[in-house]
C-alpha cells in the first residue's frame, strides 16, 4: 500500500534552517524525500536524523528539474512540499490527512507569511496564498526553471477538480529577510537566471514580472517599474494572469518611492476598480492622495484599508498596513486637520495591536501631556509589559510628563526597583527639585554643578562630567548610552532653570555627537527620544545650516531603521 502524503524538498547548505522545516513536517507525512543540489556544510547530516529519501541532484540551473527528480521518486498518493527556510504552522496533525483521503480537490492553497526586512528583529510580515499541497500523479510536474510552478500542470491533468484555499494551516518562509539574501547571494543568482530567461522567451510576461521583483529587493524601483509596465503590454489583461494583482500592487509601490505621485493616483484608481478589496491598494492610493493634499480622499483611503472582512483568499497582502499604517496615518492626518480626539483613537489603536510602535507612543504621550492622569490610564490599558512600560518611562520622561513618568515607575518598582532608580531619581529633581532624596553620585554631581554653580573636581575620569568642566570631548570617543542618559538630563535641568549658555553647549555636543557617529546607527533608546526632542523643539538654538541638515539626516536615519 503506498504512503498517503510524501514530503518533498530540495535544498542547498541549508544547515541554519533545515532542522526547523523537517520538525514542523515530520508528524503529517510518511515519506520525506530530500533532493540535494551540492550542499557542502552539515545539511545533510541534519537530515539523515529524519530518515529520509536522499537524492544528489547535480544543479543545471533549473528549480524545476530538481523538484521533479524528488516527485519521481515519490510513492505518496499526495505532495506536501516546502523550501528549507520555510516551516508549516498546523495544530491538528490529522487536518492534511483527512483532506488527502477525502481526495475531494486536487491542491490545496496554504497561507505563508513571509518576513520580509533587515533580519528577524526588524521586519514585517507579507502574507499571500501558494499552492503546496497536491495530488500526486506521473503527468503533474513542475514547469519553468525558476520561480517554478505546478498549478498549470494540475489544471491541465485535472481540468475539472477544484484548488481550495485552506485557512487554518500556514508557512513561514525567512529566506527573504536582508541578511540570508545576502548570505546565500540570492539576488545575483536569481538576476541571472532571470535575465537568461528572459533572453530565451522575450514575451513572456511572466519572466519580466519576475525580474521586477529581483530589481525591488535591490533598491532599483526605476528599473522595476520598466519591467512590470514590459510584463503589464504583454499580458491580454491584468486579470487574465494569476499574477495580475501582484503587478499592479507592485507597480503602485515602484510609482510611490519614485514620487511619481500624478501617475500614482491615476494608476490606483484604475487598480481598485479591478481589485476593489485590497487593504494595501486603498493604503497606497491614502499615501498618494495624502502627498497631493487631498485628505478627504486618503482618509476614506485609509479607513478602507482597516477593513478586513471581504479581502479575497488569493490577494497578497503586507499585515502591518490594516492594523499599524492605515491607522497610524489616518491618525497622524487627523491630527493634521485638528480632531484631536480622532488622532488619540487611532494612535491608541496601533498601540493596542503593536505596544511598541514609537510614532504612536510619541505622539500619543504628546496629545495627552496636559491630561497625564488620563495618559497613564491609556498607557496601562494599552500594556503592562515590562519592557514596552520602561520605554513609556522613559518616553514620558523626555516629555517632561514627570507625573505620568513616576506614576508608571511606581507601577514597575514593585517588580524592579534598582533599574529604573536612576529615572526616578531624575525626576524627583526635575519635578519637586528635592536633592534630599537623590543618593546617585554622577546625579548630585551634574545637579550641584548646573543648579548650585558648584566647580567640577580637576581629577574626574568620567568623560561627561570632564566635559562639564573643561567643555571638550576626548577626540573620537564614542558617546555611551549613559552619555546620552546625562547630557538629556543636563539639557533638562540648564532649560528648567533658564540657562541658554549651558543648553546651547550641550546642544552643540549634541551636534558633534552626530557628526562622529553619522556612519553608525545611534546607540540606545535615549539616543532616539533625546534626538527627536532636541530636533522638534530646540532647533533655533542649532542656527548652523550644516547642523540642521546633519540632525534630520540622522533622524531620518533612525527612523528608516
Amino acid at each position: 500500500m503506498n504512503p498517503l502524503i510524501t514530503f518533498c524538498m530540495i535544498c542547498k547548505n541549508e544547515e541554519k534552517f533545515i532542522r526547523q522545516c523537517l520538525d514542523s513536517v515530520k508528524d503529517f507525512v510518511d515519506e520525506i524525500i530530500i533532493v540535494d543540489t551540492g550542499s557542502t556544510d552539515k545539511t545533510m547530516e541534519v537530515a539523515k536524523e529524519f530518515n529520509p529519501v536522499i537524492i544528489e541532484h547535480k544543479w543545471n540551473n533549473s528549480f524545476a528539474d530538481a523538484r521533479n527528480a524528488g516527485l519521481d521518486r515519490a510513492k505518496g498518493e499526495w505532495i506536501l512540499f516546502l523550501d528549507a527556510d520555510e516551516k508549516l504552522n498546523c495544530s491538528d496533525t490529522n487536518k492534511l490527512r483527512n483532506l488527502a483521503r477525502d481526495n475531494k480537490a486536487c491542491a490545496y492553497f496554504l497561507r505563508l507569511f513571509n518576513l520580509v526586512g533587515k533580519n528577524m528583529n526588524d521586519c514585517h510580515e507579507e502574507q499571500s496564498s501558494v499552492l503546496r499541497f497536491f495530488r500526486n500523479h506521473p503527468n503533474v510536474r513542475f514547469q519553468w526553471e525558476i520561480h517554478e510552478q505546478i498549478g498549470g500542470s494540475l489544471q491541465k491533468q485535472f481540468p475539472f477538480d477544484p484548488m481550495e484555499y485552506l485557512e487554518d494551516i500556514s508557512i513561514t518562509h525567512y529566506g527573504y529577510l536582508n541578511d540570508i539574501v545576502i548570505e546565500k547571494n540570492k539576488m545575483e543568482r536569481n538576476f541571472s537566471m532571470i535575465k537568461r530567461k528572459i533572453e530565451e522567451d522575450p514575451y513572456n510576461a511572466f519572466h519580466h514580472y519576475n525580474l521586477a521583483g529581483e530589481y525591488m529587493r535591490k533598491g532599483s524601483y526605476e528599473d522595476a517599474l520598466q519591467s512590470l509596465k514590459k510584463s503589464r503590454s504583454l499580458c491580454k489583461t491584468i486579470k487574465s494572469v494569476g499574477f495580475g494583482f501582484q503587478l499592479v500592487r507592485k507597480e503602485m509601490v515602484c510609482l510611490l518611492k519614485q514620487n511619481y505621485l500624478e501617475e500614482a493616483y491615476e494608476t490606483s484608481i484604475d487598480a481598485l476598480k479591478l481589485f476593489p478589496n485590497s487593504p494595501d491598494l486603498h493604503f497606497y492610493m491614502g499615501e498618494v492622495a495624502y502627498e497631493l493634499g487631498l485628505y478627504n480622499t486618503a482618509i476614506n483611503s485609509y479607513i478602507n484599508a482597516m477593513k478586513e472582512k471581504d479581502v479575497p483568499k488569493n490577494y497578497s497582502r503586507n499585515l502591518t498596513i490594516s492594523k499599524e499604517k492605515a491607522p497610524f496615518m489616518l491618525a497622524s492626518l487627523y491630527e493634521r486637520v485638528g480632531k484631536k480626539k480622532k488622532a488619540i483613537d487611532y494612535y491608541e489603536r496601533v498601540l493596542h495591536h503593536n505596544p511598541k510602535h514609537p510614532g504612536s507612543m510619541e505622539r500619543i504621550i504628546t496629545l495627552c501631556q496636559k491630561k497625564e492622569n488620563e495618559l497613564v490610564e491609556k498607557l496601562l490599558f494599552i500594556t503592562q509589559d515590562d519592557q514596552v512600560l520602561e520605554n513609556y518611562l522613559i518616553n514620558l520622561y523626555v516629555s517632561d510628563c514627570f507625573g505620568a513618568a513616576e506614576t508608571i515607575y511606581l507601577f514597575l518598582t514593585d517588580r524592579s526597583k534598582e533599574k529604573y532608580n536612576s529615572i526616578h531619581q531624575k525626576i524627583i529633581l526635575l519635578r519637586y527639585d528635592n536633592l534630599s532624596m537623590v543618593n546617585d553620585k554622577r546625579i548630585k554631581t551634574i545637579y550641584q554643578y548646573v543648579i548650585k554653580k558648584k566647580v567640577l573636581p580637576s581629577n574626574e575620569e568620567d568623560d561627561f562630567l570632564r566635559f562639564l568642566r573643561s567643555g571638550e570631548w576626548p577626540d573620537n570617543k564614542m558617546p555611551t548610552v549613559d552619555d546620552y542618559t546625562e547630557l538629556e538630563f543636563t539639557y533638562k535641568l540648564a532649560k528648567k532653570k533658564g540657562y541658554v549658555e549651558v543648553s546651547s553647549v550641550l546642544l552643540r555636543l549634541w551636534e558633534y555627537f552626530i557628526n562622529i557617529e553619522k556612519n553608525h546607527l545611534i546607540r540606545g533608546e535615549w539616543a532616539w527620544y533625546l534626538a527627536s526632542n532636541l530636533f522638534k523643539e530646540e532647533m533655533k538654538i542649532l542656527n548652523d545650516k550644516g547642523a540642521t541638515t546633519q540632525f534630520s539626516m540622522v533622524l531620518g536615519g533612525i527612523n528608516d531603521g
